[in-house]
């Protein structure tokens, strides 16, 4: 079991497959945001379609750090699966995978926003999925302004949450 992110590259995420079947093992990484209490409400009201029809999900994991902390989250190369879109992007991103399923297009913007930023500290990924849902997924260390964690709209009602399952928190 591997704990998120697999492997920086493709390359290195089919050497560790292959490793892995060679040795004839399981090889799965662990996704921990699939159990956060608010986007199980989310998979609840998508799955028993309370919101009707979804046609665009936003998820966000923000934070306002404006001074860069020690390790390989924010100081990782990139080729070492350092930054904001590896570290909370791998979250969000298989969140909406989990509910809207496979993605037909991909659009992102990844910046490094904080001075001496050496890996993204802010970025935006917009999903089509496949059976036309856009998910919009905002992850960053540099927002003063926090926005909900979730935004779900349907055509027939829409659910918004703030702030950070609690769990976390309770568990530290």
């Amino acid at each position: 079991v591997v704990d998120k992110p697999l492997a920086a590259t493709t390359a290195d995420g089919r050497e560790l497959v292959d490793e892995a079947a060679r040795r004839g093992v399981p090889l799965t990484v662990f996704q921990n945001r699939r159990w956060d209490g608010d986007f199980l409400t989310v998979r609840r009201l998508v799955e028993q379609g309370e919101l009707g029809r979804v046609t665009r999900f936003e998820s966000r994991f923000e934070r306002w750090r404006p001074t860069i902390k020690p390790g390989w989250r924010e100081n990782a190369a990139p080729d070492e699966a350092g930054g904001a879109l590896y570290d909370l992007g791998a979250h969000l991103i298989d969140q909406a995978v989990q509910l809207f399923g496979p993605v037909s297009h991909v659009y992102a913007e990844v910046d490094r926003r904080r001075a001496g930023a050496q890996v993204d500290d802010d970025a935006f990924v917009a999903l089509t999925h496949a059976g036309g849902v856009r998910s919009h997924l905002w992850m960053s260390a540099t927002a003063p302004q926090l926005g909900p964690r979730f935004r779900v709209l349907g055509d027939r009602a829409g659910y918004t949450s703030y702030g950070l399952d609690p769990q976390e928190d309770a568990l530290r």
